[in-house]
């Protein structure tokens, strides 16, 4: 398991429930911003990796999913609420599974204040989670990825 399968995974999940009308920048993907519209940024930034248990067979990693809201000046702040009350509604305590993981745990969306840009108002959503997995590399400990079963 890799920060890119993580990355991978959790991105997949934010264009796959997302509500299609507001468009999303997403890291390395070309995007022209719209010039009058809101619109939506999701990046990813890893945290720690970290022994999850005693024997180190499981890996956690802490990270959040950055959800960046961008909505015209002049329209106040009623899409960037309604957006935050979306990015709430599919992300809260949201658990997760995907290949080579054990588990992908999402906690509550946090809402940080930021500072506008010009032309646009702006909201920050943080989603904090751990991504627990199996570690196979340790010496004679072979594990199956995809149920966790440790194989003798």
């Amino acid at each position: 398991m890799s920060f890119s399968d993580l990355r991978l995974t959790l991105m997949q999940r934010f264009v796959t429930e997302w509500n299609g009308e507001t468009p999303v920048e997403l890291p390395g993907v070309k995007f022209q911003a719209p010039t009058n519209d809101p619109y939506v940024r999701v990046t990813l930034r890893e945290g720690d990796r970290e022994a999850a248990d005693v024997s180190a067979v499981v890996v956690r990693i802490t990270g959040l999913l950055v959800v960046d809201l961008f909505g015209p000046a002049d329209n106040g702040t009623a899409v960037l609420r309604e957006l935050t009350d979306l990015v709430a509604e599919q992300w809260d305590f949201v658990k997760l599974h995907s290949s080579g993981l054990r588990d992908i745990d999402c906690q509550a969306v946090v809402p940080v204040p930021v500072p506008d840009e010009p032309g646009w108002r702006r909201m920050q959503l943080q989603v904090p989670f751990t991504a627990d997995y199996y570690r196979s590399e340790l010496p004679g400990i072979v594990t199956d990825d995809d149920s966790g079963v440790l194989v003798a």
